[in-house]
């Protein structure tokens, strides 16, 4: 049972590492793009 507690915490400290990482991702790429010609 601690083992898949702990697999469970894994996988959710993942997911939240994951999107961080990909809303900064987004966030630098927006910021690089602006006017580019792309509508919203």
């Amino acid at each position: 049972m601690k083992a898949f507690l702990l697999a469970v915490l894994v996988v959710v400290g993942i997911g939240f590492g994951s999107s961080i990482v990909l809303e900064t991702y987004q966030r630098t790429a927006e910021a690089k793009f602006v006017g580019s010609g792309a509508r919203p």
